[in-house]
């Protein structure tokens, strides 16, 4: 049982967020199913009550009991050097860089080490060929109705933060990712149900083809668009085009499955998405050094 009110509100944060009815002192977050993003959750909730934790200290106390012994300095402390500096710009810099293409700003944020790798290639790369774009085809079988396929797509959009982030330069060079508040998804439908076997199938790929080569402007969000191309009344085919630096491999089957969840009259309640900023966040507390030592073996 807890043994003050500190291990009571971290029990009852672990229960909360692991979908349990009680949680002891001793239990293992991780055992109990646990993971990178619901760690998340618990920091989000941990420091809306007043606890500030880093994932790295999650990670390494798995149990309240654990926990506890090293919350409170933190509750005192303030911000921990841990923390992510999330990116504050004066208004005269931000006003240089929204330039002529401005977005309204719901967040700005430093970018991950990966997508900054990918802003990198943007830039060197220039005008030519993006080797990120990603193109996922999904496969639709019965009607369509395609007014209600587009509301559910555009909803991923409204969810996910990544999905509506562009990025630009500061003056000194330095890149920032801009979240950008209500954005339309741009979304396309193409009628192939006329045509014969054979030249369908060519008319699929070239449809494929130019979603494929049209260049996203990493300044200009969302960096994501769909093309619906159906192929008779029971038949269809959704094209999901986007640049690598809003999402991986991971994030497809997630966004499949909301997608189908959000089709139709009645969509389905879905999960609160965990925080873009707190998944950055926990980036920031990982080991650098350790990480380019195990590259370099």
């Amino acid at each position: 049982a807890p043994r003050d009110a500190r291990e009571e509100l971290l029990c009852a944060l672990y229960a909360e967020v692991l979908g349990l009815g009680r949680v002891s002192i001793d239990d293992d977050f991780f055992a109990l199913g646990g993971d990178s993003i619901i760690a998340i959750r618990l920091l989000i909730r941990a420091r809306k009550a007043g606890v500030r934790l880093t994932s790295r200290e999650v990670f390494r106390h798995r149990t309240v009991a654990a926990l506890a012994e090293i919350a409170p300095d933190h509750t005192e402390a303030g911000e921990t050097g841990s923390d992510l500096s999330l990116v504050r710009l004066p208004e005269a810099e931000l006003a240089e860089i929204q330039g002529d293409h401005p977005v309204t700003v719901e967040d700005l944020l430093p970018l991950s080490p990966l997508q900054e790798g990918f802003f990198f290639h943007s830039l060197l790369d220039g005008s030519d060929g993006d080797a990120y774009v990603v193109q996922q085809v999904i496969e639709l079988a019965g009607p369509v109705d395609g007014e209600s396929l587009r509301r559910a797509a555009q909803r991923l959009l409204d969810r996910h933060a990544p999905l509506r982030a562009c990025f630009r330069q500061r003056p000194d060079g330095r890149p920032v990712q801009i979240v950008a508040d209500r954005l339309d998804l741009p979304w396309r439908e193409v009628d192939l149900s006329t045509r014969d076997a054979g030249e369908r199938r060519s008319l699929i790929d070239a449809v494929a083809t130019d979603e494929r080569a049209r260049r996203f402007d990493l300044a200009r969000p969302p960096l994501v668009r769909c093309a619906l191309v159906r192929l008779g009344h029971e038949r269809g085919l959704l094209m999901l085009t986007f640049h690598h630096i809003v999402a991986d491999g991971w994030s497809l089957p997630v966004l499949h499955r909301e997608l189908m969840a959000s089709y139709g009259t009645t969509s389905t309640v879905l999960p609160e998405p965990a925080p873009y900023r707190e998944y950055l966040r926990r980036l920031s507390s990982a080991d650098r050094d350790a990480a380019r030592a195990a590259w370099r073996t």
